[in-house]
């Protein structure tokens, strides 16, 4: 559909699918059906005059800002947090070093003060060797189950180094 013929059904109010078609593409006749609209006149009108910026807000915002603390890494609460999570780094490496090398068996075969645990460690390891077996048969699901620790893990790294601000902040 032509200009002409799109801007005369419109501007007649003839709710035409072409013509409207022809509106959602067209820049000059949708800034001509806007220029007879009263209502986009009014809207127009009523808006308010640009103000300028009071001066001197851009300084003390900036100041504002700068004057807020900012945890330092160094800060004991930091270097702990690091401490936790370093710990919890080397639980997890032990705990997948037990479920992957600690066999049953393997225990029992170890001899001498084991023999008495032996009898003790096997069907408390039963449950996570069966865990693990189930793990290592679907490798998505472990590497899936170890980006998603390593993301919480650092998400709460992150939260204790920076905590937000807010009302939660005190």
């Amino acid at each position: 559909m032509r200009c002409d013929e799109a801007r005369a059904q419109l501007l007649a109010g003839v709710e035409d699918p072409e013509a409207l078609e022809h509106l959602e593409g067209c820049p000059a006749c949708f800034a001509a059906v806007e220029a007879a609209d009263p209502v986009a006149a009014a809207l127009a009108a009523a808006r308010p005059a640009p103000a300028p910026v009071p001066a001197g807000l851009t300084a003390r915002l900036q100041a504002r800002l700068s004057t807020r603390r900012r945890p330092s890494r160094n800060s004991a609460a930091g270097r702990l947090m690091a401490a936790v999570a370093l710990g919890m780094a080397v639980a997890v490496a032990v705990a997948v070093e037990l479920l992957v090398g600690a066999e049953p068996a393997r225990l029992a075969g170890l001899g001498g003060a084991l023999l008495v645990v032996a009898g003790v460690v096997p069907p408390l390891l039963e449950p996570l060797v069966q865990v693990r077996s189930a793990l290592l048969d679907a490798p998505a699901l472990l590497g899936l189950l170890g980006v998603t620790a390593a993301g919480v893990s650092g998400l709460w790294l992150r939260l204790a180094l920076q905590p937000p601000a807010g009302r939660w902040a005190r």
